[in-house]
């Protein structure tokens, strides 16, 4: 029982949320993408040619080395045993 109230409790929270968030209820301001926007820019400043959020990352570069080990489980070219390139971002 204590686990069909707890996932009642997540459930009523998240309508919740979305019904706010939605103008359906409360007293608060439109949450709309452009307010969501403003905010970010209103802590961080504006910074044109730059995403909204998360603006700043890092990328690698470099070669992945399989050693064939993993043809068993999985047919991607990238578990056989060849070099393949890689590139991608790091998040911190």
């Amino acid at each position: 029982m204590i686990g069909l109230a707890a996932v009642g409790a997540f459930l009523a929270v998240d309508l919740g949320a979305v019904a706010y968030a939605g103008g359906w209820i409360g007293t608060g301001g439109e949450f709309t993408r452009q307010t969501f926007i403003d905010g970010f820019r209103a802590v961080f400043g504006s910074h044109p040619g730059f995403r909204k959020n998360h603006a700043k990352g890092v990328a690698v570069t470099g070669y992945f080395d399989g050693n064939g080990s993993a043809t068993a489980l999985s047919t991607a070219a990238v578990f056989r045993a060849q070099r393949m390139p890689v590139t991608g971002p790091v998040s911190r």
